[in-house]
């Protein structure tokens, strides 16, 4: 037992092993904390605040400096990093923005969550999410929701809106203007702090997914064409496959016939872009008209035909279908199938597609049956189940589905002998954002926690085990992910190796952060900007988020002069202590302190905050609360030369590299048992804290 002069002391330091919800709190053992939020927990025993965020420039419209960039009511659902073969590093950003419908008509006000309405542009409100209207009722009014279509005819929509409403009275509204969600490509190029739109007309109720393959970026989104960005311009991913076709006939300089193999149906010749080769040189034509005749089709192109001369061959374009997900993996593409990502299941839920050739971006066709590849993995499943993402561990491919995981080991799909199922093991994951590979291992948030993949086992073969120090925590966020479509599309996983740590975002729900060395070696909680992110990406050995239509840089980066609030918002840390159990003996306190390691900028800042609370169970439950920062003079101030506010105040002074400062104030309370939480703010300046002592005495026996 610790003593100071005529005091007995209770001393809590900082847990090394973060945070644990999985144990109660009263049988927390010292070393782990009941919350960490916006803290990193370090080695040595010390909570470090974590760094705040800044916005990227030119990115967000900002009237006021007149700059350019996404409008106020943009979203940005998804970033992917690029390197550029000149070297420039890029950062593309899919956005969600509107667009004025020019052919809406006979707008109805149902109710104050109801609205129907006639549009020739139908099919751009079956791939959005979001919906702008604007209408009069005693004034010009404005309303931006979600919303679900309810009916659907050949020209007429009915809508439900889902987290907005029209204000009352309903039936003086007018509308007067109707916006539907589209997506957007931007490129923004961090050198030069420019950005600039590639391509649009693309879907927003969905999940953006992208691979990087042969220095391209190939992106997919489950209802959209898939696309490949070389670092310039943005192309559809497309194949030009050999048709089955025989006997070739030039009719005229326009007409050529051939015998239908059976093979490769009409449809694929109206309308398209063939491509002839003849004398071993390729023609390429756009058809404008195909008839078939028994056999024969006859086809019309719109440019002067060759000779037809020492055999022809015929090759039609084609497009892979709207995958959900790609994956490399043996130098070949991987993907599951198209439909938007939601909680629904997808047509074909148990199938994984392949390219037919490995190191092709377009190969996806298989030569004889004209079809894309894939395997059907039903059978060694053994339930209905989904397949969410696909990944790897030891260069086996692991298929996840939401009930359970498949591994299959080999290269080549194409051979039965060399591509193998190996096992299938009884545990899912919840969503296809939420696995991160690190080193040999892979984490991944299933419908009971955080659970790890691994060779674990005696005979190296894949098992999993529970990472649980926060099951109770991540299966209530699972809970409230899966409790409707647009929180679960909103989850997002990030590995930022420069700061050692994983993220997994789970709906609308705060971020857990798993601290890594060779393993998790701590949890905590990130909120403020972490918790309203809709995306993030490890970049240039830096962390980014996007929060609504701006992007954020995490201000841990050493050549970027470190901020403590996300854009200028603050955000509260806290740290909870586990609870102190005296059993048969109460504590009366007398004082306390708490040993900090802080920049004298925290003391300059009145906003800067520190509070302690106390809860305690005798002789009746209470709850007392301590402002640290009021009262208390921190008398040293600049940590900078160059920002010391220099005067006649005879407070102001230097502190430069002062350590371990000790908070020591007056707090009395008697209590058998009583639990301690920290929070606070800051506004500027590091803040680290160490360890508190309660002074008091024991009860005697």
């Amino acid at each position: 037992m610790l003593k100071s002069g005529q005091y007995e002391i209770i001393e809590a330091a900082i847990p090394v092993y973060g945070m644990n919800q999985n144990i109660s709190p009263e049988s927390l053992p010292e070393n782990r904390s009941y919350l960490l939020e916006n803290m990193v927990a370090l080695p040595l025993g010390e909570g470090k605040v974590r760094y705040g965020s800044k916005a990227l420039p030119s990115i967000a419209y900002d009237a006021e400096h007149y700059t350019e960039g996404l409008k106020h009511d943009s979203i940005i659902l998804e970033m992917f990093d690029f390197c550029h073969r000149d070297g420039r590093q890029l950062l593309l950003l899919y956005v969600s923005e509107f667009t004025f419908d020019t052919t809406w008509a006979n707008a109805k006000l149902i109710s104050a969550e109801c609205v129907e309405f006639a549009s020739k542009n139908i099919e751009c409100y079956c791939t959005a999410d979001r919906i702008k209207i604007e209408y009069e009722n005693s004034g010009a009014q404005q309303l931006i929701a979600h919303y679900r279509i309810t009916h659907q005819s050949e020209n007429t929509l009915r809508i439900d809106l889902q987290n907005n409403f029209i204000a009352e009275p309903v039936a003086h509204g007018k509308i007067t203007k109707i916006y539907h969600g589209s997506g957007s490509l931007y490129c923004y190029d961090y050198l030069h702090h420019k950005l600039t739109k590639l391509y649009e007309h693309l879907a927003t109720n969905i999940i953006p997914r992208a691979v990087f393959f042969k220095d391209e970026l190939i992106i997919c989104n489950g209802i959209d064409n898939i696309i490949r960005f070389d670092g310039d311009k943005i192309i559809k991913v497309c194949d030009y496959v050999l048709s089955s076709a025989q006997s070739f006939k030039r009719l005229d300089d326009e007409q050529f016939t051939f015998e239908w193999g059976k093979i490769t149906p009409i449809e694929k010749y109206v309308g398209n872009t063939i491509v002839l080769k003849v004398n071993d040189r390729n023609y390429s034509f756009q058809v404008s008209d195909a008839t078939q005749t028994d056999e024969t089709v006859t086809v019309k192109v719109n440019d002067v035909l060759p000779k037809f001369e020492n055999g022809v061959k015929l090759f039609y374009q084609d497009y892979p279908p709207c995958f959900s997900f790609l994956y490399v993996l043996h130098n070949r593409l991987w993907a599951l199938s198209e439909g938007a990502v939601s909680l629904s299941y997808r047509l074909s839920p148990l199938k994984v597609y392949y390219s037919y050739r490995a190191d092709s971006i377009t190969s996806w066709f298989d030569e004889d049956s004209k079809q894309v590849s894939y395997i059907d993995v039903s059978n060694k499943h053994g339930v209905t189940d989904q397949l969410e993402a696909i990944g790897s561990i030891q260069n086996h491919l692991v298929l996840f589905g939401r009930k359970q995981l498949q591994i299959w080991s080999g290269y080549n799909p194409l051979d039965i002998d060399n591509f193998k199922w190996q096992i299938t093991l009884n545990q899912g994951l919840v969503h296809g954002n939420l696995v991160q590979c690190v080193g040999n291992d892979v984490l991944f948030v299933s419908p009971t926690g955080l659970v790890s993949l691994g060779t674990l086992n005696i005979a190296q073969q894949p098992a999993v085990s529970s990472v649980n120090a926060l099951d109770p925590l991540i299966q209530r966020y699972v809970n409230s992910a899966q409790a409707t479509n647009t929180a679960y599309k909103n989850c997002r996983s990030f590995y930022y190796g420069s700061g050692t740590m994983i993220g997994f975002k789970i709906g609308f729900e705060k971020t857990v952060i798993a601290t890594i060395s060779t393993q998790v070696t701590s949890f905590s909680l990130f909120s403020g900007a972490f918790q309203f992110a809709s995306s993030f990406v490890s970049a240039l050995g830096r962390l980014f988020l996007s929060v609504g239509n701006n992007v954020l840089e995490y201000a841990d980066h050493v050549g970027l002069r470190h901020v403590y609030t996300d854009d200028g918002k603050a955000f509260t840390f806290n740290w909870a202590l586990p609870v102190k159990s005296l059993k048969s003996r109460r504590f009366a306190c007398k004082r306390y302190d708490v040993v900090a390691d802080y920049s004298s900028d925290f003391a300059i800042n009145k906003a800067n905050q520190l509070s302690l609370r106390v809860f305690g169970d005798w002789p009746s439950y209470f709850d007392l609360s301590q402002d640290i920062h009021q009262g208390y003079s921190l008398d040293f101030k600049g940590d900078f030369l160059d920002s010391v506010p220099l005067g006649l105040d005879s407070h102001s002074g230097l502190r430069l590299a002062q350590h371990g400062v000790m908070m020591n104030r007056r707090l009395q309370f008697t209590a058998r048992s009583f639990w301690i939480v920290l929070s606070g703010q800051v506004h500027n300046g590091a803040f680290t804290l160490k360890k508190m002592h309660l002074y008091g005495r024991y009860e005697r026996k």
